[in-house]
């Protein structure tokens, strides 16, 4: 079975009848997954069908037809990645029978061990075709997803690798002094010996073949170390621009500074005037951060309450999108084209 992928929160603010307005901002995020990473709830959230009836004389029986693995952020949306434990669960998104989902939170949850009010937790989430939060993109099965994406925990994966590594080159060097223990000969100095055929063997020129044949394998290893280390790398760029885009920093500014960053060794640093260093990827998340409020994209958003019909206002906007790229010192084409 592979991994769901379940949108769950999204930005932006619904009026509820019962629980008044609901917001999904990045504090709120932050706080669903570190809460999660921290499992502040004791135990996983999980999935399941349709929520739980105010009036139901029972509590705690729903069956899980997924665990949630891990919670992570693209966007202006939350995603809980989950491990199916039902397999009927694949045919039920792959067949659009329950195309979104409903989170089940609190937004003051009481940490039972210390007692601390610890903010947004995630218990569970509910698949349904009538999710309260609107404009959630649809839930999806990763193996049918045909965009090379895919989650893995990289600092396990690395670590892994690592040990992988040191355990052939410790391997190699056990198997390797115990064969010139057993032959007396230097690894310098061709020998010949006898083998129990009765025929001279060059048994330098195996261990020297060995050798070459284990260091491949080791460089191979390294190879993948490296590539796991690279695209760990570059998830780490995206994370921190996504930060920076929730926060108002214009798309097109982030995507410009991923081409720099992705290009820059990552040990690169500048000396400062007062002779300290500070790392040229810090000088980059930081002249995005100063951006002045002014210039930045306004993530306010409605639900259901409010409905606007394509292309009302779009003097309005096209105004706003002028001033924001005036703003940002660009330029704008006789034909209206943007030049930054």
């Amino acid at each position: 079975m592979g991994l769901l992928k379940i949108p769950f929160f999204r930005l932006g603010e619904w009026k509820h009848p019962k629980y008044g307005t609901i917001k999904g901002s990045p504090e709120k995020f932050r706080q669903f997954v570190n809460n999660f990473k921290e499992n502040a709830l004791g135990r996983p959230p999980f999935i399941r069908i349709g929520h739980d009836k105010s009036d139901s004389s029972t509590f705690g029986d729903a069956e899980a037809k997924a665990w949630i693995k891990d919670i992570v952020q693209e966007g202006n949306v939350l995603y809980a990645l989950c491990e199916p434990c039902d397999e009927n669960v694949e045919n039920l998104i792959k067949s659009k029978k329950y195309r979104f989902a409903s989170a089940e939170y609190d937004d003051n949850y009481i940490e039972k061990t210390s007692g601390k009010n610890v903010g947004t937790v995630l218990s569970a989430i509910a698949l349904t075709n009538e999710p309260f939060l609107t404009h959630l993109p649809e839930n999806v099965v990763l193996s049918d997803v045909n965009n090379n994406e895919f989650y893995l925990d990289f600092e396990e994966r690395e670590g892994n690798k690592m040990d992988e590594f040191l355990k052939k080159l410790s391997d190699f060097f056990t198997a390797l002094t115990t064969k010139m223990k057993l032959s007396d000969v230097s690894p310098t100095e061709p020998q010949k010996v006898e083998g129990a055929d009765g025929k001279d063997e060059d048994s330098n020129a195996k261990l020297l073949a060995e050798l070459e044949a284990v260091k491949k394998k080791l460089s191979d290893l390294e190879n993948d170390n490296t590539g796991i280390k690279k695209v760990n790398e570059e998830k780490e760029v995206e994370m921190k621009l996504s930060e920076l885009k929730l926060k108002g920093i214009p798309p097109v500014l982030c995507d410009k500074a991923k081409e720099l960053l992705l290009a820059m060794p990552t040990s690169s640093t500048i000396k400062l005037a007062d002779n300290s260093e500070k790392k040229l990827s810090d000088m980059i998340y930081d002249m995005l951060g100063s951006l002045p409020e002014t210039s930045r994209v306004k993530y306010v958003q409605f639900g259901s309450q409010y409905s606007q019909k394509t292309g009302e206002n779009d003097e309005d906007y096209k105004k706003l999108a002028d001033e924001d790229i005036k703003a940002l010192g660009g330029k704008i084409t006789d034909d209206g084209k943007y030049i930054l």
